[in-house]
């Protein structure tokens, strides 16, 4: 019991306490671009709500709104998803000019989500402001 002490001890002081943080790894994006695919679910819904929309359009938006590029893959990942789980459906739309262009429009229950997610982005809205006011 004795050497198994002091075994600890000469850990303790070979590795002297770290802060609490230390040990957390730096902020950083997202591994799949820049936001959680929760936000991104939300903002291509909130933007084909308004307007049926291609992809390549989608991103640009979001980009915008972020005020830096997307990655065009994860839009269109996000845009699958929530076509399997109904909440879009696509069009090939023929211009007279240039390639069809798939676009998107937000169904009835991805109305309904839309609605779920824009009252959790107050919520987290909220808890952001108390969190920056401290």
């Amino acid at each position: 019991m004795r050497g198994h002490n002091n075994r600890f001890e000469e850990y303790n002081e070979s590795h002297p306490p770290h802060p609490p943080h230390e040990h957390l790894p730096p902020p950083h994006p997202h591994k799949r671009g820049i936001l959680p695919p929760f936000f991104i679910s939300a903002a291509i819904l909130k933007i084909i709500s308004k307007n049926p929309t291609h992809g390549y359009q989608i991103a640009e938006k979001i980009s915008k709104m972020l005020g830096r590029e997307i990655p065009k893959p994860v839009i269109y990942i996000t845009l699958k998803k929530l076509e399997t789980f109904g909440f879009v459906v696509s069009k090939w739309e023929m211009k007279e000019k240039g390639p069809a262009r798939k676009v998107y429009y937000i169904t009835e229950d991805g109305q309904m989500i839309l609605r779920e997610y824009l009252e959790l982005l107050k919520r987290v809205r909220k808890f952001i402001d108390k969190l920056l006011e401290e």
